[in-house]
């Protein structure tokens, strides 16, 4: 059910489709336009708005998750960091109730992935929900729910840190802790630890 509509009913698809936006892990399997500006263009041209609306979402798109210098690139030639900031902004300028991203932080090197996630955590503190799939519970630990999917089955819900306190049975659900947090385990410090700095606290104290 999404939004009190079934997937299963031909005629809540369409407004399914309306309130959803996916975010592919792979950012080429989702470009179909041969420049940056056309792909944020796309699906707008597929709501058949007028040109007008169509100009003022691509140009609010490149702006927002900045591509204005890139508008007319190619969007297969772009930077791992670049595609991944295009394949958001094409779903972004659809107004989407709700954006699933699957993996967006995968194959990005650190400064890309940093960017890119708090560029993500913008979008979440303005209001946009998001539901975000992954196997590095370090990428969620901002959210405000976490549920654990093993074989297609809720096996948990709840705060994401309080699987900080459960190294053995997150690890046996195929779930990577922080590096930071395996090692002030390994050390016998508390398991809240998720950062550096934190680490060095602990360390100090």
């Amino acid at each position: 059910m999404v939004d009190g509509r079934s997937t299963t009913r031909e005629t809540d698809q369409r407004y399914i489709y309306q309130q959803v936006g996916l975010v592919f892990q792979h950012p080429d399997h989702q470009f179909v336009a041969t420049t940056v500006e056309r792909e944020i263009a796309f699906g707008l041209e597929n709501r058949a708005l007028p040109s007008a609306e169509i100009r003022k979402g691509v140009e609010e798109g490149l702006a927002r998750f900045r591509l204005d210098g890139l508008r007319l690139a190619d969007p297969h030639q772009l930077s791992g960091g670049e595609k991944r900031l295009l394949s958001l902004a094409a779903i972004w300028v659809l107004k989407p109730k709700l954006i699933l991203l699957d993996e967006p932080l995968a194959m990005l090197d650190a400064g890309s992935s940093r960017m890119i996630k708090d560029l993500i955590d913008e979008l979440r503190k303005a209001g946009q929900s998001i539901i975000w799939f992954t196997h590095q519970l370090e990428e969620v630990l901002a959210a405000d729910r976490a549920l654990v999917l093993v074989n297609g089955e809720t096996v948990w819900t709840g705060k994401p840190r309080a699987l900080l306190q459960q190294p053995e049975t997150v690890r046996s659900w195929g779930l990577a802790l922080p590096p930071v947090t395996e090692l002030a385990w390994a050390l016998g410090l508390t398991p809240e630890i998720t950062s550096e700095n934190e680490l060095v606290s602990a360390l100090w104290n």
